[in-house]
């Protein structure tokens, strides 16, 4: 075979090797390279590569989603410090609300309105700590302010 004729071929071996070629052109590159041992050789080392090329796009495609997947899952974790700020502020009002009924509790007429407020605080604040503590006393007798 010509070197000319051999580079022109070699020049194709990519788009025949993906089946680009128009019909015309792919039979010359299959007629070139039943006869030139070493454009064979070169598409085989071309499809070996591209092969690998595949398998390598592949396990980093996989490699990613496993990324995104665990940046994901740790998202759904890891509070930000804005929602860490934010269930601070709501544990303090609930633990305060809480704490004022007992005050409220002692004072002449309050253990009714004390009352109403736990069950505020249970209701509107029930994922907080002081919601789902035993209430303090809330009665004059239970355990009086000094």
């Amino acid at each position: 075979m010509s070197n000319e004729e051999c580079e022109r071929v070699r020049a194709l071996l990519a788009e025949h090797s993906d089946g680009e070629l128009a019909a015309a052109e792919a039979g010359l590159v299959e007629a070139h390279l039943r006869t030139c041992a070493g454009c064979r050789e070169e598409l085989e080392a071309l499809r070996r590569s591209l092969a690998l090329a595949r398998q390598v796009w592949r396990e980093s495609v996989a490699g990613l989603e496993r990324l995104r997947a665990a940046r994901r899952r740790r998202r759904a974790v890891v509070m930000s410090e804005e929602d860490i700020e934010r269930a601070i502020r709501r544990e303090s009002v609930a633990a305060q609300l809480m704490a004022s009924t007992r005050i409220l509790a002692a004072q002449p007429g309050g253990e009714a309105q004390a009352e109403k407020m736990v069950q505020y605080v249970s209701r509107e604040y029930a994922d907080t700590l002081a919601a789902k503590q035993k209430p303090l006393p809330t009665t004059r007798n239970e355990g009086e302010i000094q």
